[in-house]
């Protein structure tokens, strides 16, 4: 980068409360109210979010225009709760009282979120013209790395801080629990066995992506940015 005054060396803005950042959004969503125990929310948004708010090259007149680091133009977020029909007061039950007890009270619960990974931060690099995009991106090469090349000396930076065509991988977790609730003395004590399940699917979600041209990982994923599944038991006696 040119500095715009090389005698001062050491000169720093702080706290900078200039620039503008832009939201725009569409918002849907579905609610079912509980009945035949079944319950669930939906939500979906479609957005778009562009700021001003840094300076591509200090000599420039006004910060540029660019994608926003918060813009996620997709988000799908769902909750669900299902009481199996099974047991006293349902759709199906049996004449056993034994068994009766073991397969009614039973209750699946989901949370899902799906969210489009955010625009990464770009270094001072030189933009070939050649889209990032990649049909089929992997771990070790999540971007088309013929995109940016290492900018020469003494050569101002022309290159945005993000892209939208390069983006960390998408959040897409399930959550689940499975609750059986059950009287184990009349109607005044009542037992609940809980599984709990935090990244259901033991799905992982990568991040630290390597966007340096010089570095010797570049264009790959570095990390996991969410834990691994995680089973939570339970046992609950309420009276």
């Amino acid at each position: 980068m040119l500095a715009p005054y090389p005698q001062f060396t050491a000169v720093s803005l702080q706290r900078n409360t200039g620039g503008d950042s832009f939201y725009h959004s569409l918002q849907v969503s579905a609610n079912k109210r509980f009945s035949a125990g079944l319950t669930f929310q939906a939500a979906y948004t479609w957005s778009k979010q562009l700021e001003k708010l840094r300076y591509i090259e200090p000599t420039d007149p006004e910060p540029s225009k660019m994608i926003g680091e918060f813009d996620n133009p997709h988000r799908v977020s769902t909750g669900i709760i299902f009481e199996l029909p099974f047991g006293t007061g349902k759709r199906f039950r049996v004449e056993s009282p034994i068994l009766n007890k073991m397969i009614e009270g039973w209750q699946w619960n989901a949370m899902y979120v799906y969210q489009t990974g955010q625009a990464v931060f770009l270094p001072s690099a030189l933009a070939t013209g050649i889209s990032p995009k990649l049909d089929n991106p992997t771990i070790d090469k999540w971007f088309n790395t013929d995109a940016m090349k290492v900018l020469p000396a003494f050569t101002a930076r022309r290159i945005p801080f993000m892209w939208n065509d390069l983006r960390v991988p998408s959040i897409n977790n399930w959550d689940m629990s499975v609750v059986k609730n059950t009287f184990v003395y009349r109607e005044r004590v009542r037992l609940q066995i809980r599984g709990e399940f935090i990244n259901a699917f033991n799905r992982a979600w990568f991040g630290g992506l390597d966007t340096s041209p010089t570095s010797g990982t570049y264009g790959r994923l570095t990390n996991q940015q969410n834990n691994p599944r995680n089973i939570q038991l339970a046992v609950k006696v309420m009276f």
